[in-house]
């Protein structure tokens, strides 16, 4: 399916299961692959390249949504070449 934003195809959709704690859609094209997740905001918290700061004030963000009772999902997209999966990070 074309469609992304870079023109990429579609290529891989891994939905949510135990210990599966987020959503994975996979785009190709050429040599790079880009993933876009959907889940678990700790976990893609934990995984993302941020700043200690700006993680520990996305983390203080979620507790005071989930405190308010808001279900929180955080959303994230790496990219990388194609074959190396190694690099995502979870």
């Amino acid at each position: 399916v074309d469609g992304s934003p870079s023109g990429g195809e579609y290529s891989i959709l891994q939905g949510f299961s135990e210990g599966h704690p987020w959503r994975t859609l996979l785009y190709t094209s050429g040599v790079t692959a880009r993933y876009a997740f959907a889940g678990q905001p700790e976990r893609l918290i934990g995984a993302a390249d941020l700043p200690p700061d700006r993680r520990q004030a996305l983390l203080e963000r979620l507790q005071k949504e989930a405190d308010r009772g808001n279900r929180v999902v955080a959303f994230a997209t790496k990219s990388n070449e194609k074959g190396n999966d190694d690099s995502i990070g979870f």
